[in-house]
């Protein structure tokens, strides 16, 4: 299980667990996608648009990638 919380709004939580053969979409938009997604895998935000890469999630293999297909920098996660 893994947190996100948004400095933004000190009452947003996400949460979702990773676990085998389970999997949801979660996209990361926005101008502090990066710092987001530092605070799970920092090595992650080194990505080029259009990149992907597998990283681990507290223990779970992730597949991430920077498309930001919203029109702003950003990262999904699977």
């Amino acid at each position: 299980m893994f947190t996100i919380q948004s400095n933004a709004s000190s009452s947003f939580t996400s949460g979702a667990r990773i676990a085998r053969g389970d999997r949801a979409l979660l996209a990361i938009q926005g101008p502090e996608a990066a710092a987001v997604v530092a605070r799970l895998r920092p090595e992650a935000t080194d990505l080029g648009f259009m990149q992907v890469g597998t990283f681990d999630l507290e223990g779970a293999s992730a597949v991430i990638s920077r498309s930001g297909y919203t029109g702003e920098d950003g990262f999904e996660l699977l």
